[in-house]
């Protein structure tokens, strides 16, 4: 594997070529991104183990969770870019004609696991605490341990904290002072708005999560510093634009980076002192630090991605489809092979494009039953949902003092303090509704912006930005009365849960992958494809409107003529041939999508209406 010694002799003979530490650094992502190096990165999360991973090609796969709004310069050395502020600070006999520092524009990203994933990370599972009490004296003491061994020039002895206070200027001291203050006051603030405290060490909250980490060895976080590409001589503005956004799943690779003004590590260090996510308290054993030379999407709205699997052929795309269809079936909706018929098509369906401010292409499912477990669906849910998969229980929206729902920026501590709606693009939200009444209102703004309009509302002093998501979201009621279920969640497809008393059937196919991983690979597969609505045939065009005007006759009671365009009937069975299109692995929908979709519709209306009698 490529080390960091490698990669800067390979810089410096680059830029001595091109005369542009800029330019040979455009090289380096065809080499870092090549699956002979990609593949053997040392992974950041967990990131119990990067102390002895210095030298080593590092991979950070995660969510982004806030983006730091100004670009700033960075002062990078030909001959030392990567080494240590140190080891590359200039000595008197230091020549700008040897090794001339340049100023690159960057740009500094905070980046967290992806929240509720549970493939992307290997963790240890023997160790794990089995009490919620012990995860927070674990993690607390990983980190200690962790800080200790991050030094690598031994042990370094304890600082009281008052001690390194003092020992800055006056100016600095009170600045220090206010900061340490504000942030107690910020995290008290959230602590107070959690039902449970517990839960809310356990879920790291002092490092802004917006849900609990899946793992103790994931309540970490990376502060990722990528280099922008200079200006090109056209003057083109846009290639020196971020093109990095808030809930971006992205593969960033670098080395680790020790920024110098990284304190030194403080004993006394634990997860409620610190402030903002890019403020110097932050020691590198809470928080890493990578510089990152090349990057490659995984989920994202506006950045074409492509999680590592290998396209499926058409006969590759029958079989796993129906592998899916009899792994739902089986583990999910227990041989109710029409809720699992639309389980799959809502899981392959995803948000083609922000259309006049409403998403195309989406597809939310209300699942009924009086014998669902939305905890149980859930669960089952996560073990193959390509990117996360996020269960919101109604106690969490109903709480007196609910958790924050919608990211805030704290404007003094200049962060972006999360909220439960924050997840990551690509992502399953799974909602209790049952105990959710029609008059709750709480948390519907929020709410009703990522379901019907898949945008997350981001609170800043004097207004509020709308940035455009891609959220699959599945809604289930187990109250016997749809009448007791909120508006909101009143969706056009709604699926009556009927499941069966016999044991479906096995899956006869053979795969040297667990059954679920099949699944995933199948369903990442197909949510990859790209949205082509402008290449639709006029001929097919017309025989969907012909078929949504003759449903809207035949089926009674299929038309809910919901003036929310979202939310009606005519848009909802667009976005079902499409997700069935892409169900077998097309980008359009075609005539045979059309019949099979008016099929499902018709059996499904006929089963809410026998349920109803």
């Amino acid at each position: 594997m490529t080390t960091r010694g490698e990669i800067e002799k390979l810089i410096r003979t680059h830029s001595a070529e091109t005369g542009s530490l800029a330019a040979a650094l455009q090289r380096l992502p065809d080499l870092l991104l090549a699956p002979a190096q990609s593949r053997r990165a040392v992974d950041v999360f967990p990131s119990c183990h990067l102390a002895g991973a210095v030298e080593q090609l590092c991979r950070c796969r995660g969510m982004i969770q806030e983006v730091q709004p100004e670009v700033h310069l960075f002062c990078a050395s030909r001959q030392h870019l990567l080494s240590p502020a140190a080891a590359a600070a200039p000595t008197p006999a230091h020549s700008a004609e040897d090794d001339p520092l340049e100023f690159m524009d960057a740009v500094s990203l905070y980046v967290i696991p992806v929240p509720g994933n549970d493939h992307f990370y290997t963790v240890d599972d023997a160790t794990a605490p089995s009490t919620e009490a012990a995860r927070a004296t674990s993690s607390s003491e990983a980190h200690a341990e962790r800080k200790r061994r991050d030094r690598g020039c031994g042990p370094t002895p304890a600082v009281p904290a008052n001690t390194a206070e003092h020992s800055a200027p006056l100016c600095e001291e009170e600045e220090g002072d206010r900061s340490r203050k504000l942030a107690k006051i910020a995290v008290g603030n959230v602590m107070a708005d959690v039902a449970s405290p517990d839960a809310a060490l356990v879920g790291g909250l002092s490092l802004n999560l917006p849900h609990p980490s899946r793992h103790p060895q994931l309540q970490t976080a990376c502060v990722v510093t990528v280099l922008l590409p200079s200006m090109p001589p056209n003057g083109d503005a846009d290639r020196r634009r971020s093109p990095f956004r808030v809930n971006d799943v992205i593969d960033f690779y670098g080395f680790q980076h020790f920024p110098d003004d990284q304190l030194a590590v403080n004993e006394d260090d634990d997860f409620l002192r610190f402030s903002a996510w890019n403020a110097t308290e932050l020691s590198k054993g809470l928080v890493s630090r990578l510089l990152c030379l090349a990057y490659s999407p995984v989920s994202s709205v506006h950045l074409p991605y492509a999680v590592s699997t290998a396209a499926l052929q058409a006969a590759d795309v029958a079989e796993h489809r129906t592998h899916a269809l009899r792994y739902l079936s089986e583990h999910l909706t227990e041989g109710d092979e029409l809720a699992a018929a639309y389980v799959l098509l809502h899981l392959c369906a995803k948000v083609c494009t922000h259309s006049d401010a409403l998403p195309v292409g989406d597809l939310p499912l209300l699942v009924t039953s009086p014998r669902l477990c939305a905890e149980e669906w859930s669960l089952q849910l996560r073990r193959i949902t390509p990117v996360a998969e996020v269960f919101l229980r109604s106690e969490a929206l109903r709480a007196a003092a609910p958790t924050r729902l919608t990211p805030r920026y704290n404007n003094e501590l200049n962060y972006l303090q999360s909220g439960l709606l924050q997840v990551a693009n690509g992502s399953h939200v799974t909602i209790d509704c049952t105990a959710l009444g029609t008059h709750d209102g709480a948390w519907y703004e929020g709410m009703f912006a990522l379901v019907h309009k898949q945008l997350l509302l981001l609170e800043y002093p004097y207004q509020t930005l709308e940035l455009p998501v891609d959220v699959t979201v599945l809604a289930l009621h187990a109250a016997p009365d749809l009448a007791a279920l909120h508006p909101l969640f009143q969706f056009a497809v709604c699926v009556c849960w009927e499941p069966s008393s016999r044991s479906p059937e096995k899956d006869a196919a053979q795969s040297s992958l667990p059954a679920s991983d099949v699944v995933r690979r199948y369903l990442a597969t197909v949510r990859q494809l790209p949205a082509k609505l402008e290449e639709l045939d006029e001929s097919v065009s017309a025989q969907a409107s012909a078929a949504l005007l003759e449903m809207s006759h035949d089926i009674p009671g299929w038309n809910n003529r919901d003036p929310l365009l979202h939310n009606n009937s005519f848009s909802v069975a667009t976005a079902l041939m499409r997700a069935h299109a892409a169900s077998w692995g097309r980008s359009n929908f075609t005539a045979d999508d059309i019949a099979m979709v008016r099929q499902l519709e018709r059996a499904r209306v006929a089963r809410l209406r026998d349920a109803s009698a």
